[in-house]
């Protein structure tokens, strides 16, 4: 009683028979069973890095395709964009107020007036091998 108030402490001794031998056995058990979670660890994302590996050869020809797809459908849409710039910056030119009349709808936010993003977006895939670096159009290379 006198240890569960604090007034007196068990010597090693007088520990209760097998508690000390458990709790080392205990420590022992839980230093190798973190020791085997790491190597657990280690081999499942070797296995995940080799799987992956395997994976993405296989849907590489795809994910070329689609790159290429998006490429082009972002090429088309800056020269239309262009043809729609021609049209406003001829309007403007000549002084016509065409803004009263048309809805202005350039897409600076989605290109950027020096390409913005896309110009970024369109290195970065020609860097990777996606499209040639002559499909850039040269207000958009950076």
């Amino acid at each position: 009683m006198a240890v569960l108030l604090g007034d007196a402490t068990l010597e090693e001794d007088e520990a209760p028979d097998g508690v000390r031998a458990r709790l080392k056995a205990i420590a022992s058990e839980r230093v190798d069973l973190r020791a085997a979670i790491e190597i657990a660890q280690d081999r499942l994302a070797k296995a995940r890095f080799g799987a992956s590996r395997v994976i993405c050869a296989e849907v590489a020809p795809t994910y070329a395709e689609r790159v290429e797809a998006l490429a082009a459908a972002f090429l088309a849409a800056y020269a239309a964009h262009e043809a729609l710039l021609a049209i406003t910056n001829e309007l403007s030119a000549h002084d016509v107020a065409w803004t009263g009349h048309l809805a202005p709808l350039q897409a600076h936010g989605l290109f950027g007036h020096d390409g913005g993003k896309l110009a970024i977006w369109l290195k970065e895939a020609a860097a990777a091998g996606f499209i040639a670096k002559s499909e850039i159009p040269k207000e958009l290379a950076v």
